[in-house]
């Protein structure tokens, strides 16, 4: 219903006293022979009046049936108001419309010419018998013009339902193609396969809005189920390794099973009991085989990486450590067939030398050693990234962003380290890009068994029940979301409007837990 539009609710309301005003004006200087307390009665009784519906309206656009009746109501008492300010000459006929727009938008033409009807039963019965059959020109067009006004109201209503409802196509196009690109997204992610096949049953559980989605994963000949079935007709589905020319398989009268596959491959199939969306569904198993593939590529694209990193600390080594232990190992021969013949002074001044050797050996060994573990050398690729992304976020914003550690950062895994990066970056752009924030504070603390992050700053804050209830939260929320999911952890969201926003991030090492996104207490 156009009537729950606020905007058009606010245009009404401007019209409403607009045209009580400018009414009431022509009414007390343009109608002669009123006494001032009639004047007075009228114009405070049409205020009120005014006050009191659009109150109720505001109140109740929500029940058709109560604004139904405070039309008819309001309709009756403008059809009195009528008899004491002029008749068909009073100036308030252009304040009903107000009704008569209301009964349109909310109603339809049927309700609109109905409160028309009204309206001029009321305005010619002031005429009086005599007065309807000697009814004159002025008054006939002045009942015409109304009439023409009430029809272009209908053909400006139409208009704008028209407007409406392709508004709020183009609406649900864009949420949809946002629900989309939030999936590729999220997909696009994820680290490994087990991890993707998690992130997309909980997908299609909240856009299908079904309890019961599966995912059958093919390695090699063996068939993986992803989340138990809790009905026994999903078992065919576990025999359709190979699908030829077919998209979509059904089996029975609910379920749906797409086969999720890229090229001549085939990674599994996504079977949804009562799927609301066959297009959504197809989309999403192709985008799936798409990562599925890129996964597998990255996957062996690791392997090449380490095969020759391997060679290469292997060649290195062989070049020059043990090079220089085979000169030590053929030295220490030598001198062992000639150390009877050996003076004391050159024994020790040669032994000296394989001393020397074998010390460089292991120095060229130890820097080896150390120019492939961080730890070693005292710093951490994930500090130094974090720490660069601040001083470029303090650079371009002008802003105090403080960074606290407590414990050894080797206590995170190569996971940890690139989730907590991804979102210490999200929620400090959110602070200052929503948030509007001064000051940011990020804070870990780091042990073996628990790991705790708290990204709080001093910005503008939001009223999370209300951003909840509306569910109007963005990638950046739903992002850190996942990531902390995906580590088993649990993220909770403290803000109020003008309080400023604490993210509270805890991972439990060999605890299970489902990420959460709640206000805290």
């Amino acid at each position: 219903m156009l009537f729950k539009n606020v905007n058009i609710v606010k245009m009404l309301m401007y019209y409403r006293y607009i045209s009580l005003i400018v009414a009431s004006i022509f009414y007390v200087f343009m109608i002669e022979h009123k006494s001032t307390v009639q004047q007075i009665m009228v114009v405070g009784g049409m205020f009120c009046s005014a006050i009191i519906t659009n109150y109720l309206y505001v109140q109740n656009k929500e029940r058709k049936k109560t604004i139904c009746f405070l039309i008819l109501i309001e309709t009756i008492g403008n059809c009195m108001i009528l008899i004491p300010s002029g008749g068909i000459y009073s100036p308030y006929i252009w304040y009903i419309l107000n009704t008569i727009i209301i009964a349109g938008l909310d109603f339809g033409p049927v309700y609109l010419w109905g409160n028309v009807c009204i309206y001029l039963i009321g305005m010619i019965g002031t005429l009086g018998l005599d007065g309807i059959f000697h009814m004159k020109v002025q008054n006939g067009n002045l009942i015409i013009s109304f009439v023409f006004i009430a029809s272009m109201i209908q053909i400006l209503i139409r208009y704008l339902k028209e407007i409406d409802q392709k508004r709020e196509l183009t609406q649900s196009y864009l949420n949809y193609t946002l629900g989309l690109y939030e999936a590729v997204y999220l997909f696009s992610t994820q680290e490994d396969s087990h991890h993707l096949i998690r992130v997309i049953i909980n997908y299609l559980k909240k856009m299908q809005q079904t309890e019961e989605v599966f995912f059958l994963e093919y390695q090699d000949d063996k068939v993986m189920m992803h989340q138990e079935s809790v009905d026994e007709s999903i078992k065919p589905f576990k025999g359709l390794q190979e699908i030829e020319d077919q998209e979509v398989y059904y089996y029975g009268e609910d379920y749906v099973g797409v086969p999720v596959k890229y090229m001549y491959k085939q990674f599994g199939m996504l079977v949804v009991k009562g799927a609301a969306n066959l297009n959504e569904l197809k989309f999403i198993a192709y985008i799936g085989g798409m990562i599925f593939e890129k996964l597998e590529l990255e996957s062996i694209n690791q392997d090449l990486i380490i095969s020759n990193e391997q060679n290469r600390i292997a060649n290195e080594i062989h070049d020059s450590v043990v090079q220089q232990l085979f000169g030590v190992s053929c030295q220490l021969f030598t001198l062992s067939k000639r150390v009877d013949k050996t003076s004391q002074e050159k024994l020790i001044e040669e032994l000296n030398t394989i001393r020397e050797m074998v010390t460089g050996s292991m120095g060229e060994l130890r820097a080896t050693i150390y120019g492939m573990s961080w730890s070693k050398q005292g710093k951490s690729d994930f500090l130094e990234k974090l720490q660069g992304f601040i001083e470029a976020m303090k650079s371009m914003h002008h802003i105090f962003i403080a960074l606290q550690i407590e414990g050894d950062i080797q206590y995170l895994s190569i996971e940890q380290q690139k989730a907590f990066y991804r979102v210490c970056c999200e929620g400090i752009s959110n602070g200052i890009r929503h948030g509007k924030a001064k000051q940011i504070l990020v804070t870990f603390q780091i042990e073996a068994e628990r790991i705790h992050l708290t990204i709080q700053d001093d910005g503008v804050g939001f009223n999370y029940e209300e951003v909840k209830a509306s569910n109007k939260f963005g990638l950046g929320i739903k992002n850190m979301e996942q990531l902390i999911y995906q580590l088993e952890g649990c993220m909770h969201v403290y803000s109020e409007h003008g309080e400023g926003t604490l993210l509270d991030i805890q991972i439990g090492k060999d605890k299970t837990k489902k990420s959460i996104v709640e206000k805290g207490a």
